[in-house]
């Protein structure tokens, strides 16, 4: 069982690095009588994949090494982002300039959550009738990236629409706007993705019913569920807005709360009320996503309501897969000991987020 235990510490580990970092990228259109825009909207991560931005293998990003790059990214864009009218040649128009963000520099700890916007605009001589959008960004970014985009027309509702590499085009109808259930389906899926690629959201979920019993198993879970779907509709809504960093490294600090409990055997019958307050926690780690896309208060509403259910049906998938291997696994003779590895090695690696997250220490080696 020990080395069971260091397998766990070691896969766990090697995920350390890459928690809660969601591979996204963000598109914007509006559209009018006169011009098309479009802003493509990228992380330092992200966008590493496109342009080497760190030329000089310091760590660092200056706006000069981004002011570098931008003609190289705007030329990516062109022939990867096609946005076409009315079954014409696709064209994104004049680039304007890239918008930066305030820092001068960036290291290397912040580049997953450093957003760069590059806008263009393309004069159109009058209403298109439909707008058809292909995205061939796969390659470069990876087949698991998705990019979520909304758009706008005057005089109807906003639309979102999710991308990935099963679903890479879509027409918009600008004469048949798309009805308020439309994007549904997109969100739920993309909620459902969010948790299962949210290290730290699945590990609070194992620690929690590593020592769970059956009659305990309502109660957390529900706990959970209300506790991050409030601060989900608050933070996407922006009604309340938290720094990045204070929020994420508040989820690895739940994590290692959650693991230190079970090893010291203190998970308690009400453990549903700790699971709450962290639970709060979670969801602005959720909302993140959607506030990202910058949306009005309606289009945010039709969008957290997929997205939301989505984010459950991820954690019931998670919950009736792990459970059942806790009850077995805690009739065996070495239950303990295995419940009480994976929970140190759980509690290991919130440490190592809290430690780079709140401190900006990258583990991994030069």
């Amino acid at each position: 069982m020990r080395r069971v235990a260091m397998v766990l510490g070691g896969v766990l580990w090697a995920t350390a690095a890459t928690a809660h970092q969601a591979d996204t990228s963000y598109t914007r259109i509006r559209l009018d009588d006169e011009r098309l825009a479009t802003e493509a909207t990228f992380d330092l991560d992200v966008l590493g994949r496109i342009v080497e931005l760190d030329r000089d293998r310091d760590e660092i990003i200056t706006r000069a090494e981004l002011e570098a790059a931008a003609p190289t990214v705007q030329a990516y864009l062109r022939d990867h982002l096609l946005v076409s009218i009315d079954d014409g040649p696709p064209a994104l128009g004049r680039p304007r300039a890239p918008r930066w963000p305030g820092d001068e520099t960036i290291r290397i700890t912040d580049w997953p959550r450093t957003l760069v916007d590059f806008p263009f605009v393309r004069s159109i001589d009058a209403h298109p009738g439909i707008v058809t959008l292909t995205y061939d960004l796969w390659r470069e970014l990876g087949p698991s990236h998705t990019n979520l985009t909304s758009i706008a027309e005057a005089g109807t509702p906003e639309l979102e629409v999710v991308f990935t590499q099963a679903e890479p085009d879509y027409d918009y109808f600008t004469s048949v706007p798309e009805s308020a259930t439309a994007p549904l389906g997109h969100f739920i899926r993309l909620g459902v993705v969010h948790l299962w690629r949210g290290f730290d959201h699945l590990l609070f979920l194992v620690a929690l019913l590593a020592v769970s019993r059956l009659r305990e198993l309502p109660e957390v879970v529900t706990a959970f569920t209300l506790a991050h779907s409030i601060t989900l509709g608050l933070g996407a809504l922006r009604v309340v807005e938290l720094p990045s960093v204070l929020v994420e490294a508040g989820m690895a600090a739940t994590v290692i709360w959650v693991a230190g409990q079970n090893l010291r055997g203190r998970a308690g019958a009400r453990r549903w009320r700790s699971t709450f307050a962290f639970g709060l926690v979670h969801g602005f780690g959720f909302a993140r996503v959607l506030r990202a896309l910058d949306l009005p208060a309606s289009a945010v509403l039709r969008s957290l309501a997929g997205f939301n259910v989505g984010v459950e049906l991820g954690q019931a998938v998670v919950v009736a897969t792990v459970f059942p291997a806790v009850l077995l696994l805690g009739r065996t003779r070495h239950g303990p000991v295995a419940v009480a590895g994976l929970s140190a090695a759980i509690g290991i690696t919130g440490v190592v987020w809290l430690v780079e997250r709140t401190f900006g220490f990258d583990w991994a080696p030069a």
